[in-house]
């Protein structure tokens, strides 16, 4: 009965979370339309995102390079929203999907008005060629979020 308890309480949150858009359940598959360039604003959920830069080092002994991306996100809503570096993924020429490693992007909350700025590192082997970063509204993608597509290539 216990158990039963915990599954039921369980699946409860999950449809909350769920409904208030926290977390998705569909695919990685990128929302089509005009794909905006580095510096143009992207419009997700309550947020304007910005990826200002991308820069990569690459690590001769591991054969990894480091991508990192400068991000910044404002928030337009009139309440606090949380976005974080990891609802950026990035995508290579053979349509790989990288998540980030290492986020010094902001903290969960940024308050309505608020502009934050940071970046997003990714490891990735030093042979791939990084075309386009996927941002998410959703905090966390159990594989339905609509992504919208941002080209890095310029």
């Amino acid at each position: 009965m216990l158990v039963v308890g915990v599954v039921f309480i369980g699946l409860i949150v999950w449809l909350t979370v769920s409904r208030v858009g926290l977390i998705s359940t569909g695919s990685t598959d990128a929302v089509e339309q005009s794909k905006p360039e580095i510096g143009e604003a992207v419009k997700v959920g309550s947020f304007y995102i910005y990826i200002n830069d991308v820069s990569e080092t690459t690590d001769e002994s591991d054969g990894m390079k480091v991508v990192t991306i400068g991000v910044t996100a404002i928030n337009k809503a009139k309440e606090a929203d949380a976005f974080l570096g990891s609802q950026i993924l990035l995508l290579d020429t053979q349509g790989n999907v990288y998540n980030p490693e290492i986020s010094l992007f902001g903290g969960v909350t940024i308050n309505p008005g608020i502009t934050e700025k940071g970046t997003v590192d990714y490891h990735v082997p030093a042979s791939v060629k990084i075309t386009t970063a996927m941002v998410r509204a959703e905090l966390v993608d159990m594989g339905g979020a609509d992504y919208v597509r941002v080209n890095l290539t310029k």
